[in-house]
């Protein structure tokens, strides 16, 4: 092989290399938004409703806030999502999110001792902000922004990836 072809394949390489890091940048902080939203969702449906417990949901609202602190937010919402357990069954012990931390890479002694931090006092607030300023009624809720506009409530069903796709192609159409 020529010095040349060696020379072009390193080149080659190292884009490739710099295109995956940009992606998986852009990947990354699009997860954390989508991440941030879930959290804020589940803060202002555990407000709006009084019949699930409220005080637990919040509390794995302020470990999150923990979790955020360690760059780790969207792996806690995964972990956490993976392990939820049946409304209204006390499910969300400290115990529990400890186990969340730990399948999240989180240092679980940090994150809860956050939970009453100044930080995640501040992270619920702006959430609930930020719920109520979009229209978040309960959870799950997708939203979308275009560009730098507002951010909508996206009208098809979470729960119906098909229906997502269509709501979001329609939107892109625009």
């Amino acid at each position: 092989m020529s010095k040349q072809a060696t020379l072009e394949r390193r080149r080659a390489a190292r884009l490739e290399t710099e295109r995956a890091a940009a992606a998986r940048e852009l990947r990354t902080r699009r997860l954390w938004r989508l991440g941030a939203a879930a959290a804020a969702a589940a803060v202002i449906v555990a407000g709006a409703n009084a019949a699930l417990p409220r005080p637990r949901l919040e509390r794995a609202a302020r470990v999150a806030a923990g979790a955020e602190r360690q760059n780790r937010l969207w792996a806690f919402l995964e972990a956490f999502y993976a392990r939820q357990g049946s409304e209204n069954s006390g499910y969300v012990t400290d115990a529990l999110l400890r186990d969340v931390s730990k399948a999240a890479g989180v240092d679980a002694g940090s994150a809860l001792g956050q939970a009453d931090s100044a930080f995640a006092t501040a992270r619920l607030r702006r959430a609930d902000a930020d719920a109520t300023r979009i229209g978040v009624t309960g959870t799950p809720t997708l939203t979308v922004r275009r560009g730098s506009g507002p951010e909508r409530v996206l009208a098809a069903s979470p729960l119906d990836a098909a229906a997502v796709q269509a709501e979001l192609d329609r939107k892109a159409a625009r």
